[in-house]
């Protein structure tokens, strides 16, 4: 697109005005060599994305010796173009690497070190290593927890859980959803289900203590990714003699529908009452209804490689409705505010509208 090939050009301007400014043996140079890195990883052209990061590493070495959170992220974004090649023993490599740069120059508490296990537990589960991957696991529970405690890999040992306890929301919700994947892996599905059900109760805690818009859109999105999971993984798990699982998947159904719910009343709301030309709400609804299919290819994904990719176009996606909604915000601000507000009803508001004997 015009904007793809923008944004190439700017990048390699800034560049080249780094280099004049700078020098080629300069922080700013490896900086900008990794940012177009990502820009041809996000693109799908991944020889040009590994060319790039492997000149920002090299760079980095020759500046930091490997002693910068900098040269972490260039070469965590090496290990994660890997994996999405299916090269999974040389991402676990630079997975490894970027793990003790990051617990030297971040500390084992901070979220970027919880995430770069969470990536060596995804590679770990890709190529079966079941053993690593749960070793791996408990590593990450114990860093991310404020007093270095991590919980008992069973379902009794996740259901106390509490949210406040961990540095990282999003990092611990992640490693459930690993621990559900490694859970199913070893056909253990009731902690595949309990692994899940924390995971939606800490979507849940997170998306009731943000305030942006687009942070509460996120965690929508992925509270609605968890519970289908769970209510497909709970109607696997009923049988004749126990159908309380099928409890469960109701539970998480409604779950799901209450928070869509309030989504759609808010953007009914908004339509109605701030006269929005039908051509641009037809188009927020198609980016939206392109979003969530590919959200659910990802969900049906067979492989960490092909979620890889389209998670790329996924991120793409988001960044069209993103940059849409900006417009959106600057034309129709009315609109915008009525459709991003984050929606409350008041108990008495409720009891209000009831009758009587109600």
């Amino acid at each position: 697109t015009d904007k793809t090939y923008r944004a190439k050009r700017l990048y390699k301007k800034a560049q080249m005005l780094s280099i004049q400014a700078f020098g080629s043996l300069h922080p700013t140079h490896a900086l900008n060599l990794n940012n177009i890195g990502l820009l041809h990883f996000q693109l799908h052209e991944l020889d040009s994305a590994e060319l790039a990061f492997t000149k920002a590493i090299d760079l980095w070495q020759r500046l930091v010796q490997n002693n910068h959170p900098d040269c972490a992220n260039a070469i965590l974004n090496l290990a994660r173009l890997y994996a999405a090649k299916g090269r999974y023993q040389a991402a676990a490599r630079r997975y490894q690497t970027a793990r003790k740069i990051r617990a030297v120059t971040l500390g084992k508490a901070h979220p970027d070190y919880v995430k770069t296990l969470n990536h060596l537990v995804a590679v770990y589960l890709e190529i079966d290593d079941l053993a690593a991957a749960s070793k791996l696991l408990d590593t990450a529970l114990l860093s991310n927890h404020r007093a270095q405690t991590a919980p008992t890999l069973t379902p009794a040992g996740l259901q106390p859980l509490d949210a406040q306890s961990y540095y990282s929301i999003p990092q611990l919700i992640w490693s459930l959803q690993l621990l559900h994947d490694l859970a199913q892996k070893m056909d253990n599905l009731p902690l595949a289900e309990t692994a899940l059900a924390v995971a939606v109760r800490m979507n849940q805690q997170m998306r009731h203590q943000l305030n942006h818009e687009k942070d509460q859109l996120r965690i929508l999105q992925q509270m609605s990714q968890l519970t289908e999971t769970a209510i497909g993984l709970n109607h696997q798990l009923a049988t004749a003699n126990d159908p309380t699982p099928l409890n469960k998947a109701f539970y998480f159904a409604e779950q799901n529908k209450s928070a869509l719910l309030a989504d759609a009343v808010k953007g009914q709301r908004a339509r109605t009452l701030s006269n929005l030309p039908e051509q641009l709400v037809l188009k927020e609804l198609s980016l939206q209804q392109a979003i969530k299919q590919m959200e659910k290819e990802i969900i049906e994904a067979r492989s960490n490689t092909q979620k890889e990719v389209l998670q790329a176009r996924l991120n793409a996606l988001r960044l069209q409705l993103d940059q849409f909604l900006k417009s959106i915000q600057q034309q129709y601000p009315k609109y915008y505010a009525m459709k991003y507000e984050d929606l409350s009803v008041e108990v008495e508001v409720v009891q209000a509208g009831l009758d009587r004997e109600t």
